[in-house]
């Protein structure tokens, strides 16, 4: 009899704990844009274009590749104006602005 009843608290403990769990919220999933996506400048006035995919930046410059597009850096030092990472330079059959 001393077995039964241990038994029953453990399996009484162990449902009372899969409730508290049951009923607690779910933990909410973050999602986290990546920032490591260049940032685009125009080629004709430099101005930043913002960041954005390289596939993103392809699609707009069109798929022709009868031009320079669009220029990126992976990394770019605002304060100074320069960039610090090699250019990206994208073709399509137009210039981004």
């Amino acid at each position: 009899m001393k077995k039964l009843t241990s038994t029953l608290g453990v399996f009484a403990a162990t449902a009372a704990i899969a409730a508290a769990f049951a009923m607690s919220p779910a933990p909410t999933k973050v999602e986290a844009k990546a920032s490591n996506d260049p940032h685009w400048f125009s080629l004709s006035n430099g101005d930043y274009l913002g960041q954005d995919t390289q596939t993103n930046k392809q699609s707009q410059c069109g798929e022709d590749r009868i031009m320079d597009c669009v220029v990126g850096y992976d990394e770019y030092d605002f304060e100074n104006n320069v960039p610090e990472s090699d250019p990206i330079i994208l073709e399509g059959d137009k210039e981004l602005q």
